[in-house]
């Protein structure tokens, strides 16, 4: 076999795969902005959305009253995550500059209030109602109604109570916080955290309680 000539080029890839490859390049960057502009212009139109708010490709919105303004979003906030308001109630406002991470979900039978600039990180759960009955009986009882018709416009004896989450706020990935919790302005709840009781402005609350504050340079 003839050796190659002395400054000759080694094997080169086809120049159709080249081709194929760059036009899937385009093609996906393509359907990835259409998926967010199809996002967006859908749910639109079940929420209120401020000027410079934006749903990201991965969001989930479900209004299951169908009232806009059971769900806001304000200026300039991004949601990669899922807003859902129950069919018996709930609303959610977020406000301006804030961010809602992949996976996170904010569920509301009452009300979830988000202040400016909150950064929720991703697979972040919060929910202001304990969502399913106490009782074994009636919790059968709804969830076979909620698989036969939806969710219900009506609701039995489920305890819930408005959760409100101050200016500032940064929030850790695989964060709980349930029903009835205040958390006050520029306080971090950090990772893995579940929140069960309010939390004071300018505090740092890692796992279950409050450790230390924010040091007043950094507020």
């Amino acid at each position: 076999m003839a050796e190659p000539a002395d400054g000759a080029a080694g094997p080169q890839p086809d120049k159709n795969v080249r081709l194929i490859d760059g036009i899937c390049w385009v093609t996906l960057r393509l359907l990835r902005a259409a998926r967010g502009w199809l996002v967006n212009r859908a749910y639109r139109r079940i929420s209120e959305v401020a000027e410079g708010g934006r749903y990201l490709p991965s969001a989930r919105v479900w209004n299951i009253q169908g009232e806009r303004e059971r769900i806001s979003l304000g200026r300039n906030s991004l949601v990669a995550g899922e807003l859902l308001t129950f069919g018996h109630g709930g609303r959610i406002r977020v406000g301006d500059w804030c961010y809602v991470g992949e996976m996170s979900r904010i569920w509301s039978a009452n009300g979830v209030e988000i202040g400016d600039r909150v950064l929720i990180s991703h697979n972040v759960n919060i929910h202001d109602c304990d969502a399913h009955p106490v009782s074994a009986v009636d919790r059968h009882a709804q969830f076979r109604r909620i698989a036969v018709s939806g969710h219900p416009r009506e609701i039995g004896d489920i305890e819930s109570a408005p959760v409100r989450i101050g200016d500032d706020v940064w929030i850790g990935f695989n964060v709980t916080i349930l029903k009835g919790v205040s958390i006050g302005a520029r306080s971090i709840i950090g990772a893995g955290s579940t929140v069960t009781n309010d939390v004071p402005s300018d505090s740092i609350f890692i796992a279950d309680r409050v450790t230390r504050k924010v040091d007043e340079k950094s507020r």
